[in-house]
């Protein structure tokens, strides 16, 4: 997290602003989780449209 002018040595973050922190975090994993489900999907089409090329060519 980039350091703002209200962020000096020793002083607490706001509950708020970690609340939102949490919140980024949390929606970053949840996007990771679907992008690999995604590229899995992606992978298994065209393996599926290879092997139809394949098919069409024997």
């Amino acid at each position: 997290m980039t350091a703002s002018p209200d962020d000096e040595p020793g002083s607490e973050v706001p509950a708020a602003r970690r609340d939102r922190v949490a919140e980024l975090e949390a929606e970053v994993e949840r996007l990771r989780e679907a992008n690999e489900i995604l590229t899995r999907v992606v992978q298994f089409l065209a393996v599926t449209d290879l092997m139809t090329l394949w098919d069409e060519q024997n």
